[in-house]
């Protein structure tokens, strides 16, 4: 599939998508707050798959008056186009993801991963598929 982006029609960008898509909370709760989960499988005609911590993350919300978020996500993750990546105690990707989400993980700035970003980025980093896999984080 190939894409184009451009301010002008005679200058567009192209770009061509071919690796499986993992979603930090940022990202996915963006769609899910307008109601338009489908999108992403829709315009990107492929899978979208989802770490088991940023499902955690936004079931927290059940608790706050975005309650109708959460719900969507459950309803999408029934679909063909929405995959959930789950995490084990003791493999690769999960020891990978505690140690980002660490206080001692900071960078120089202070900031730390939040633990959507982290599970994204530990499932990359211990995939056969690493370098091929597109992360999305808004």
């Amino acid at each position: 599939m190939t894409f184009s982006m451009g301010r002008r029609s005679n200058q567009l960008r192209q770009f061509k998508l071919c690796s499986p898509i993992v979603l930090d909370t940022d990202c996915l709760s963006s769609f899910l707050q307008v109601e338009r989960g489908d999108l992403l499988p829709l315009i990107l005609q492929r899978t979208i798959y989802v770490p088991e911590p940023v499902v955690y993350e936004i079931q927290e919300l059940k608790r706050s008056k975005y309650s109708w978020i959460p719900d969507q996500l459950d309803e999408l993750l029934l679909t063909d186009c929405y995959e959930l990546l789950e995490f084990h105690s003791g493999d690769q990707v999960t020891k990978e993801w505690l140690e980002l989400i660490l206080p001692s993980s900071r960078n120089k700035e202070g900031k730390q991963l939040g633990s959507g970003e982290a599970a994204a980025m530990a499932w990359v980093g211990f995939t056969e598929v690493q370098s091929q896999v597109t992360i999305l984080v808004i």
